[in-house]
Protein backbone atom coordinates (compact mmCIF):
# COMPACT_ATOMS: atom_id res chain seq x y z
CA UNK A 1 0.00 0.00 0.00
CA UNK A 2 1.30 3.25 -1.08
CA UNK A 3 1.71 5.72 1.53
CA UNK A 4 -1.22 7.65 -0.06
CA UNK A 5 -3.23 4.83 -0.34
CA UNK A 6 -2.75 4.72 3.72
CA UNK A 7 -3.48 8.51 4.16
CA UNK A 8 -6.56 8.28 2.16
CA UNK A 9 -8.00 4.78 4.20
CA UNK A 10 -6.79 6.98 7.29
CA UNK A 11 -9.03 10.05 6.99
CA UNK A 12 -11.77 8.05 5.39
CA UNK A 13 -12.12 6.34 8.67
CA UNK A 14 -11.83 9.89 10.41
CA UNK A 15 -8.08 9.10 12.43
CA UNK A 16 -5.84 12.00 11.73
CA UNK A 17 -2.45 10.84 9.67
CA UNK A 18 -0.36 14.35 10.87
CA UNK A 19 -1.20 16.75 14.50
CA UNK A 20 0.36 19.13 16.13
CA UNK A 21 2.56 18.44 19.97
CA UNK A 22 3.12 20.14 22.43
CA UNK A 23 5.82 22.42 21.06
CA UNK A 24 3.71 23.25 18.39
CA UNK A 25 5.81 20.94 15.36
CA UNK A 26 4.06 19.24 12.93
CA UNK A 27 4.24 15.56 13.53
CA UNK A 28 3.37 12.71 10.85
CA UNK A 29 1.78 9.47 12.67
CA UNK A 30 3.80 6.85 11.48
CA UNK A 31 2.86 4.06 8.79
CA UNK A 32 2.44 1.47 11.35
CA UNK A 33 0.46 3.23 13.89
CA UNK A 34 -1.59 4.27 10.78
CA UNK A 35 -1.86 0.44 9.45
CA UNK A 36 -2.40 -0.78 13.24
CA UNK A 37 -5.35 1.64 14.21
CA UNK A 38 -7.01 0.70 10.40
CA UNK A 39 -6.60 -2.83 11.50
CA UNK A 40 -8.08 -2.51 14.81
CA UNK A 41 -11.14 -0.58 13.37
CA UNK A 42 -11.56 -3.67 11.45
CA UNK A 43 -9.93 -2.74 7.88
CA UNK A 44 -9.35 -6.24 6.51
CA UNK A 45 -6.82 -5.04 4.06
CA UNK A 46 -5.04 -2.66 6.43
CA UNK A 47 -1.54 -3.28 5.39
CA UNK A 48 -2.46 -5.37 2.46
CA UNK A 49 -3.68 -2.90 0.14
CA UNK A 50 -6.72 -5.23 -0.40
CA UNK A 51 -10.42 -4.75 0.73
CA UNK A 52 -12.52 -1.89 0.51
CA UNK A 53 -12.54 1.63 2.46
CA UNK A 54 -13.55 1.93 5.56
CA UNK A 55 -17.07 3.47 6.32
CA UNK A 56 -18.13 4.94 9.66
CA UNK A 57 -15.97 3.61 12.75
CA UNK A 58 -18.76 0.24 13.99
CA UNK A 59 -18.96 0.78 17.62
CA UNK A 60 -17.43 -2.00 20.14
CA UNK A 61 -20.55 -4.72 21.57
CA UNK A 62 -20.81 -5.12 24.80
CA UNK A 63 -22.64 -7.56 27.10
CA UNK A 64 -26.45 -6.36 27.71
CA UNK A 65 -28.92 -7.82 29.83
CA UNK A 66 -29.81 -11.57 29.43
CA UNK A 67 -27.09 -11.85 27.01
CA UNK A 68 -28.06 -9.67 24.56
CA UNK A 69 -25.53 -7.07 23.13
CA UNK A 70 -26.18 -3.79 23.57
CA UNK A 71 -23.99 -1.26 20.86
CA UNK A 72 -22.63 2.16 22.51
CA UNK A 73 -23.86 5.22 19.82
CA UNK A 74 -21.03 6.55 17.99
CA UNK A 75 -21.06 10.15 18.42
CA UNK A 76 -21.47 12.06 15.02
CA UNK A 77 -18.87 14.48 15.24
CA UNK A 78 -16.00 15.21 17.32
CA UNK A 79 -16.41 15.23 21.41
CA UNK A 80 -14.10 15.54 24.23
CA UNK A 81 -14.51 14.95 27.82
CA UNK A 82 -12.30 14.94 31.28
CA UNK A 83 -9.72 12.13 31.71
CA UNK A 84 -9.51 12.29 35.75
CA UNK A 85 -7.96 9.78 37.86
CA UNK A 86 -10.82 8.57 39.99
CA UNK A 87 -9.34 9.17 43.27
CA UNK A 88 -8.56 12.75 43.00
CA UNK A 89 -12.30 13.76 42.96
CA UNK A 90 -13.74 14.78 45.95
CA UNK A 91 -17.26 15.51 47.13
CA UNK A 92 -18.77 16.46 49.96
CA UNK A 93 -21.27 12.86 49.86
CA UNK A 94 -18.06 10.76 49.24
CA UNK A 95 -15.96 8.93 51.26
CA UNK A 96 -12.57 10.95 50.96
CA UNK A 97 -11.44 10.23 47.47
CA UNK A 98 -13.15 9.83 44.71
CA UNK A 99 -15.82 7.37 43.98
CA UNK A 100 -18.46 6.47 41.12
CA UNK A 101 -20.74 8.64 41.86
CA UNK A 102 -18.51 11.23 42.11
CA UNK A 103 -17.60 10.31 38.44
CA UNK A 104 -20.74 10.32 37.14
CA UNK A 105 -21.34 14.02 38.68
CA UNK A 106 -18.35 15.00 36.80
CA UNK A 107 -19.61 13.69 33.45
CA UNK A 108 -23.00 15.25 34.10
CA UNK A 109 -21.42 18.53 34.96
CA UNK A 110 -19.58 18.99 32.11
CA UNK A 111 -21.87 17.58 29.48
CA UNK A 112 -24.65 20.02 30.76
CA UNK A 113 -22.71 23.22 31.88
CA UNK A 114 -19.53 23.03 29.25
CA UNK A 115 -20.61 20.79 26.11
CA UNK A 116 -18.63 17.60 27.23
CA UNK A 117 -19.52 14.34 25.23
CA UNK A 118 -20.57 12.91 27.82
CA UNK A 119 -24.60 11.26 27.72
Amino acid sequence: MTDADLIRRAEAAGIAHRYRDWRGADVAVSEETLTAILAALGDAGAGTGAGAALGPARPAAAPGPAGSAAVAPVPAGRSWGFAVQLYSLRSRASWGHGDLHDLAELAAWSARDLGAGFR
